[in-house]
């Protein structure tokens, strides 16, 4: 969080988290004013939709590009053996050399 743009704090506030858990704790080294905290909020908010967004985004690529409608993605969407059989022209004769 961008919390250094209002000025809230000199130094880093201290955080206390766990990974795998859903909250933690943070530790300013002052009191923070009503101010204060409607700005932490609303930061963390527009910070939390950003995020959400962002992930939504990568996910719809994700998804996308594993469906083969990727443009240029190469050999996606093949199928087993990569699609790479002998040619054939229309009438179902080989071209293959020999």
């Amino acid at each position: 969080m961008k919390i250094k743009e209002k000025g809230l704090t000199g130094k880093a506030p201290y955080i206390r988290y766990t990974r795998g858990d859903n909250n933690g704790l943070v530790g300013f080294y002052r009191p923070l004013t009503e101010d204060d905290i409607q700005f932490v909020k609303e930061t963390m908010e527009e910070e939390e939709r950003q995020f959400e967004i962002e992930r939504a985004q990568v996910a719809a690529r994700s998804a996308f590009s594993q469906s083969g409608g990727g443009a240029g993605e190469g050999g996606k969407g093949r199928g087993r053996g990569g699609g790479r059989g002998r040619e054939r022209d229309c009438g179902g004769q080989s071209r293959g050399k020999g």
